[in-house]
């Protein structure tokens, strides 16, 4: 008896394992990690039989050209709570920067005067990245940006949704930053362009693209709500 009693305690005491679905997301060099149980995911490869599609009745023709149209490669909501959905983007504007560490502030400064935030934050894990957090008065919704540029190539994580985050959600959006993985190898570049010029109007161009998918989940969650 106190041999068993003894198991099911060493039971209790071990840390539960995240369930974990990787994804590796053609044509962007990213692999990046969602917990399942957090998380409903769609990807650029697996539009139409994604649990994402299929839980919210989207319809997978107008994902799939949102996400194409915009240079987006992943999107994903967040399971806790429908009514407050956080939604989560992985966005790559197809551009090259000729770009330099050391102007990493310089790239913050540029950020925070083009989104509206109020400050920006240096995240460092494997990759240096602009953190933000702003809220955006055309689309009322609440955003949380990561912003690196590594192998001249421009990556932005965004999560966005309609009330303020509690400290739980940005954790679980730290989290998945901390697992992605940018495979390229970096190389040589041969020239030199106005990367402060291309952020500034790629970073407009990514808030329409929250703002266009924040517009469809809308739509389609009161439409599968309708339904049931």
């Amino acid at each position: 008896m106190k041999k068993v009693l003894l198991i099911i305690t060493l039971f209790l005491l071990l840390p539960t394992t995240t369930l974990a679905k990787t994804y590796e997301l053609k044509n962007s060099e990213i692999i990046i990690s969602f917990d399942d149980e957090n998380w409903t995911v769609a990807t650029r490869e697996d539009i139409r039989n994604s649990s994402l599609v299929k839980k919210y009745n989207m319809n997978y023709k107008d994902i799939e050209s949102l996400l194409e149209k915009n240079s987006a490669y992943a999107y994903a909501i967040n399971n806790d709570n429908v009514k407050k959905i956080l939604e989560f983007f992985v966005v790559s504007p197809e551009m090259s920067f000729g770009y330099d560490d050391n102007q990493i502030n310089e790239f913050g400064e540029i950020l925070v005067e083009e989104t509206g935030a109020d400050s920006y934050t240096i995240y460092e894990n494997d990759y240096k990245y602009i953190k933000i957090e702003y809220y955006d008065f055309n689309s009322k919704v609440y955003l949380l940006d990561y912003h690196t540029i590594v192998n001249s190539n421009y990556y932005v994580f965004k999560a966005q949704k309609n009330s303020e985050f509690n400290e739980e959600e940005k954790q679980q959006i730290k989290e998945i930053i901390d697992n992605v993985i940018i495979q390229k190898v970096a190389n040589e570049t041969n020239f030199k362009i106005d990367w402060i010029d291309a952020i500034t109007k790629s970073v407009s161009y990514m808030i329409g693209v929250a703002i266009a998918c924040f517009i469809i989940r809308k739509i389609n969650i009161k439409n599968n709500k309708n339904e049931s």
